[in-house]
């Protein structure tokens, strides 16, 4: 009788870890899972500064100086890399 005793204890106890190591796995799950939507909208955000930074960063106007006039739409101008 008092090994079933002790197997029945054994038992208990190994439920007992059974059922804390099942609660940590599912804080740990609910944990992961925030911090993958956490990354997933950050990665989003961070496309759109990116493609926000890519507008911003676009050629500016050309400033230069006017040579001669062609005609009443068209001139030459002298720019820093030569005559166009």
């Amino acid at each position: 009788m008092t090994s079933e005793g002790e197997d029945a204890v054994r038992r208990r106890g190994a439920i007992t870890e059974y059922r804390k190591k099942m609660l940590q796995h599912k804080e740990l799950d609910s944990r992961v899972r925030a911090v993958r939507e956490s990354l997933r909208s950050t990665k989003k955000e961070y496309g759109k500064t990116e493609d926000d930074l890519k507008s911003l960063q676009s050629v500016g106007q050309t400033i230069g100086e006017v040579l001669r006039p062609l005609d009443s739409e068209r001139l030459i101008v002298k720019a820093t890399s030569g005559p166009r």
